[in-house]
């Protein structure tokens, strides 16, 4: 494993709002580390396969690496860089995939390549091994937020639930009208996106807690949270926690769920609960059909 690389990035990036894939978030993350504040416009980058796979230590696909590049060209966001200019962009302007060689060869807008180079104030500091190895694009997001308080004099912030979301790609807004919203009840988004994030982050080096802050004229509607860094470690201290990775292993490789699947479970399910279903399951196993599918429909994942 090659050693960790600390990544740079504006906290106008991190505030951005924006919907992404975890692959090509992890993508986008490679092409941080190679930038620096001498480089020119016009730049190439390349991002090879390999290298992500053995910094991630899974297997991807190169045919998911190629179509990752290419959905990353048509990722667009948009953030405010002072009270007066709002940046509208995409994150990188070309990609060349080299066939053969699982090598993406990237170009970024001018406009884009300060808010990764020219940082004098103001910037977010990312681990880049801890974010890849997060399998959510929530986690990885939501990472990238805590990541950006653990900077402040006092490291939390009360953030608006829609603008949080928003920022996630969970709810679109336009022109003041709300599109879309994939987690409407905040149960929903706190079961799939909060408690999964929580429980992927707080094994890397910044720990953190969060709490529903409600509104002022009802009760049960919640309208903010409050995230609270609670510890920042470096990542030489960090401590693995043995048996979250030994059930993980046991929950993809034996009884067959998918890494975002596992994660989930260990998210949201007592471990001694968990270790029970999976007991059980071995007994039955002789009769099941599909391991997967039915480790996953004990477990609520369908």
């Amino acid at each position: 494993m090659k050693k960790d690389i600390t990544l740079y990035q504006d906290n106008a990036i991190t505030k951005a709002s924006y919907n992404m894939s975890a692959l090509e978030k992890d993508i986008l993350f490679l092409l941080i580390s190679q930038m620096n504040k001498d480089d020119k416009q016009g730049k190439a980058y390349f991002i090879e396969g390999k290298e992500l796979m053995t910094r991630k230590g899974e297997e991807i696909s190169f045919s998911d690496f190629k179509k990752a590049s290419s959905l990353l060209l048509s990722r667009f966001f948009e953030t405010m860089l002072d009270e007066h200019r709002l940046l509208q962009s995409s994150f990188i302007s070309s990609a060349i995939y080299h066939k053969g060689k699982g090598l993406i060869e990237i170009r970024v807008d001018p406009n884009v390549l300060p808010l990764y180079c020219d940082l004098k104030k103001n910037f977010t500091t990312i681990q880049l091994d801890m974010a890849l190895r997060l399998s959510s694009k929530y986690s990885k997001r939501v990472y990238e937020y805590v990541s950006m308080l653990k900077n402040f004099p006092n490291p939390h912030a009360i953030i608006d639930l829609m603008e949080l979301k928003k920022r996630l790609g969970v709810a679109i807004v336009k022109d003041g009208e709300l599109v879309k919203d994939n987690y409407p009840l905040f149960a929903d988004f706190n079961r799939r996106v909060l408690r999964v994030a929580k429980a992927e982050i707080d094994t890397t080096d910044v720990n953190f807690t969060y709490e529903p802050i409600y509104d002022k004229n009802s009760a049960k509607k919640v309208s903010a949270i409050k995230f609270t860094v609670t510890k920042v470690q470096t990542a030489e201290t960090i401590k693995t926690d043995e048996q979250y990775h030994t059930i993980l292993s046991r929950l993809v490789n034996e009884f067959r769920l998918r890494q975002d699947q596992a994660q989930q479970v260990l998210a949201t399910t007592n471990r001694q609960e968990i270790l029970k279903t999976l007991y059980d399951i071995s007994l039955e196993r002789p009769k099941i059909r599909s391991i997967g599918a039915y480790t996953a429909k004990l477990f609520n994942l369908v």
